[in-house]
């Protein structure tokens, strides 16, 4: 359900393929065979993988992955880089402001209407252009807390989920 690839301060990359699964799932003998399959797909890629149920995830996580759930939904392939230029640029220069205060500023600074830039910041958010700490309220960051993902790991994430759901 998630490829993670993380980087620490060093520059040192990891990945991570996690699969959600409701507890009572683990139940099914079927789902547990699926389950072994996709653990050795990732082992032989030398990717770690985990199973995680809603027992695991703190309820902040649960609720900003509802946030960004509808904005995943709309298939966006692409962005208009304008937009990404823009949004980055404006998140820099208003860093101090909670993102909510940041899109209403936006919003009534270029007349549009209310919910705009909100939108189109979940959309960076959801689609990977922007990532935050996911474990932190969506309502309580900072443009600060906003980064700006590496286009070269988009590519390589684009990459590494078409060739499992090829599989």
């Amino acid at each position: 359900d998630f490829y993670v690839i993380s980087k620490d301060i060093k520059s040192i990359t990891s990945q991570l393929a996690l699969q959600a699964k409701y507890s009572n799932d683990l139940d099914d003998a079927r789902t547990i065979e699926k389950l072994e399959l996709e653990r050795r797909y990732w082992k032989q890629k030398d990717v770690d993988f985990k199973i995680i149920t809603e027992k695991d995830i703190p309820r902040t996580v649960t609720d900003n992955m509802k946030w960004l759930y509808p904005s995943k939904n709309t298939y966006l392939m692409t962005i208009d880089e304008n937009d990404f230029t823009f949004y980055s640029e404006q998140m820099i220069k208003n860093s101090s402001l909670k993102i909510i205060d940041f899109c209403i500023k936006i919003d009534s600074a270029y007349d549009y209407p209310l919910g705009t830039a909100l939108s189109k910041l979940k959309n960076l958010i959801a689609h990977g252009y922007i990532s935050f700490d996911i474990r932190k309220d969506y309502r309580k960051i900072f443009c600060s807390d906003l980064s700006i993902v590496d286009s070269g790991y988009l590519n390589y994430i684009d990459k590494e989920l078409k060739r499992a759901s090829n599989q």
